[in-house]
């Protein structure tokens, strides 16, 4: 009966610190889209009518467009049934793509925002305005004004998210080249990283492997100096043929430098550094064990980043530093398959007592990554871990702290 109550009050403290998140990404999203909006700023609020006149209105060949794309514009945040209506109104999607290439400037942009804004509707939408806007955005990709460039990459990085189908599009018109545009100015190298992460969640595994070798050297010189592109990297270093580029590129020293050098953990910082830590556990795995040569010939600077990991607040990294301990221990090759170079770092591990992983998320109990009988298995129990060592053919002992 006490557990059920101790279980039921992590729950609550659970659902209130998801609800808190989802409260604070809202409204960063919203303060980076420049959404929000003080009472006197927007008094009236946008219905069906509003949204239908206005499409109606940009599809007349005559009469002001300004004021009927800021309505649209709005409208396309204020609520998604807005959206569906848009596109129920005959040649209003269409006519709307048109002005993106408009010879005033303010319609463009209104236009530009007007899409990106379309962009957050449903795979049915993002793929129709894909099909009809992509050659579109890809041209402002290779201009000049930066403000329009800022927000149709925006754009593109909305449809990437909606599905595989809307990213065979926007592969097919060469976004990838685009992006490797947008990715060496400093102005836009951001939002270029920040579409690249959508595109390639879905369509990673469809990119030839020219294709992702290309990406990934456009975007190291920049890693950094940007957590999108340390996130972008991230998900290209699951990749077995990355990994040696991204290995000779030194990034497992460049990763323990800038880990080696942190102060604090805050959620101004927590994606480079999950980012950096999830990358280092995908290189840990290369074959030739160059990764974990680093990371053991530096365990000084290792040990000290693990230990400054584990008591942060945010407990998903423990299961990152797991991941990472458990290819160092498990790793195939020779030189580190060897139970004394394993053994003269990995046992002092043991010092990890006062990390309490009882109030975890993740079930760390009975986590083993390895039972060879030269290798080591760990395990976690309680408020620490122990290290058992196997008999093996010489007679070792087993032990634990």
């Amino acid at each position: 009966m006490e557990y059920d109550g101790a279980e039921n009050v992590r729950n609550r403290m659970r659902e209130s610190t998801c609800a808190e998140r989802a409260k604070r990404r809202k409204e960063r999203y919203k303060l980076q889209r420049q959404l929000s909006y003080t009472s006197k700023e927007k008094e009236k609020v946008l219905d069906e009518n509003d949204v239908l006149a206005a499409a109606l209105s940009i599809t007349n060949s005559s009469g002001d467009k300004i004021e009927p794309l800021k309505v649209l514009k709005e409208s396309f945040i204020d609520n998604m049934t807005h959206i569906v209506t848009f596109m129920k109104v005959e040649g209003a999607s269409h006519t709307l793509i048109k002005y993106l290439l408009s010879q005033n400037s303010m319609e463009q942009l209104l236009a530009m925002e007007c899409c990106c804004n379309l962009s957050l509707g449903d795979t049915k939408t993002c793929f129709k305005l894909a099909k009809g806007a992509t050659p579109y955005l890809i041209n402002i990709l290779h201009g000049f004004n930066y403000n329009l460039m800022n927000v149709a990459l925006l754009t593109l990085g909305n449809l990437s998210g909606s599905g595989k189908k809307t990213c065979q599009i926007l592969h097919r018109q060469g976004v990838l080249n685009s992006f490797d545009h947008t990715i060496k100015i400093a102005e836009l190298r951001e939002a270029t990283a920040k579409a690249m992460i959508m595109f390639t969640k879905n369509y990673l595994n469809e990119l030839s492997h020219e294709e992702s070798l290309s990406v990934v050297k456009s975007c190291l010189p920049y890693y950094e100096t940007s957590a999108h592109i340390q996130w972008l990297l991230y998900h290209f270093s699951s990749l077995a043929y990355i990994k040696p580029l991204l290995i000779s590129e030194q990034l497992p020293n460049r990763i323990i430098r800038y880990l080696s050098r942190l102060t604090s953990i805050q959620a101004d910082n927590i994606i480079p550094i999950t980012a950096q830590v999830r990358t280092v556990a995908f290189l840990s795995t290369d074959p030739d064990g160059n990764t974990v040569n680093v990371l053991l010939d530096n365990w000084d600077i290792t040990l000290r980043i693990i230990k400054f990991l584990m008591r942060s607040n945010y407990r998903h990294l423990c299961k990152e530093l797991f991941w990472s301990l458990g290819n160092i221990i498990r790793h195939n090759s020779p030189e580190i398959k060897r139970l004394e170079k394993g053994m003269k770092y990995i046992e002092t591990l043991v010092f990890i007592h006062d990390v309490d992983f009882s109030s975890s998320d993740e079930n760390l109990n009975g986590f083993v990554v390895r039972t060879d009988k030269k290798l080591l298995a760990l395990y976690f129990a309680g408020n620490g871990f122990c290290l058992f060592r196997n008999k093996n053919e010489e007679g070792s002992s087993a032990y634990k702290e």
